[in-house]
């Protein structure tokens, strides 16, 4: 077991769960904010970490979460299965001990003018746990088109994508692995992509809601 960081900022701060009913609680979290995606306790049990963020003042109030898993088996390779991660891992020439697994990420829907520097903070804080355990590589995946948009910068080799069903859920699984090394270069590089996007989207949904003003008349 690692020895227990908090990471923080203002009011927005990371914890790590340990006790079964905290595992027991994030998977329902999880399963609920992904539409039906399970996660099994037990499998959260001997991983080696599982972290939940929360407002500094409400630490019992779980606003999103990640899991980082070093050791093999790895969750992303359970449901694809054996010969889809043997042929995932050699695009790269890697052994699945090379990984650290950053997984099941979830965040919720809260309104607060700061979420979206809230959500840049808790992808920096997984970032870091993953990087604290030496693994040369990450893996990551996602089934929301948003998360994959960040994964394909930040971990840039796609290495699977097939339609899956886990859990309640069916959707296109991408996963993807990327080096350690240059890692932060391309996580501001995403971060910059992704406020990008999401100011088009903003200037997009104003100019449709402003007003029609009819030319004047000579």
């Amino acid at each position: 077991m690692p020895v227990e960081t908090k990471h923080s900022t203002a009011m927005f701060s990371t914890r790590q769960l340990i006790q079964p009913a905290e595992m027991a609680r994030f998977a329902a979290a999880y399963e609920a904010a992904s539409q039906g995606v399970t996660i099994c306790p037990d499998y959260l049990s001997r991983i080696r970490q599982v972290r939940v963020a929360s407002f500094s003042q409400h630490p019992d109030i779980y606003l999103g979460g990640y899991t980082i898993n070093d050791a093999p088996p790895h969750r992303y390779f359970v449901v694809p299965g054996e010969t889809a991660r043997d042929a995932a891992l050699a695009q790269l020439n890697l052994d699945e001990t090379h990984l650290v697994e950053i997984g099941a990420i979830w965040f919720s829907d809260y309104p607060s003018l700061f979420r979206v520097m809230h959500r840049i903070l808790l992808f920096q804080a997984m970032l870091r746990d993953a990087l604290a355990t030496d693994k040369p590589y990450i893996l990551g995946g996602s089934f929301v088109p948003p998360v994959q948009a960040i994964q394909r910068v930040v971990l840039p080799n796609l290495v699977y994508e097939q339609r899956v069903t886990v859990g309640n859920y069916t959707g296109n699984l991408q996963l993807y692995i990327g080096s350690r090394r240059g890692i932060w270069w391309r996580f501001v590089k995403a971060v910059v992509i992704d406020g990008l996007r999401r100011l088009g989207k903003m200037l997009t949904g104003a100019k449709r809601r402003s007003p029609r003003i009819s030319p004047a008349m000579p």
